[in-house]
């Protein structure tokens, strides 16, 4: 039979552990909480990235006449092919900045870091994707970029390797 002092030390002792529980659901609750800020944050930062790049990029298409008169245009492959030499450097340099930035929000909205509307919404398409030009030059430069993003690239617009 317990005596009155162990059954004060078995009832102390529930009252301890319960407030241990009580310790570690607040902590996991804690924990989660920050977890969810921190991944909150991080989208966000993750989109002000984006939109500063796609600003810059914008940008220097205004303030390069050059360069606002080669987006301007239809990339036909004759246009293309015709084009002086640092022209067709600068079409191709350009082209790739912007399949890279696509790239990065690709691969950043395909890890959880942005929403899936950003696919649309940066650019991801385009009536420049559809020209001939374009589309042979994405046949020789696609092979530098993520395999994933050349599947998903590829699918989006039709195109076969």
């Amino acid at each position: 039979m317990q005596t009155t002092n162990e059954r004060r030390r078995l009832s102390w002792r529930g009252i301890v552990e319960g407030i241990g529980v009580i310790g570690v659901v607040l902590s996991l609750v804690f924990v989660g909480t920050e977890i969810r800020q921190n991944t909150l944050a991080s989208r966000a930062q993750a989109r002000q990235e984006l939109a500063a790049q796609n600003w810059d990029l914008l940008l220097r298409l205004t303030e390069n006449d050059e360069l606002a008169e080669l987006w301007s245009r239809e990339w036909t492959t004759e246009f293309l092919e015709n084009l002086a030499p640092e022209s067709a450097f600068k079409a191709t340099v350009s082209a790739i900045a912007l399949l890279t930035r696509l790239e990065g929000v690709y691969l950043q909205t395909a890890e959880g870091l942005l929403e899936e509307e950003a696919l649309s919404g940066y650019g991801m398409i385009q009536p420049r994707f559809e020209d001939s030009g374009f589309r042979a030059l994405w046949g020789r430069i696609r092979d530098t970029f993520n395999p994933r993003f050349r599947d998903y690239f590829d699918e989006l617009h039709g195109y076969s390797p």
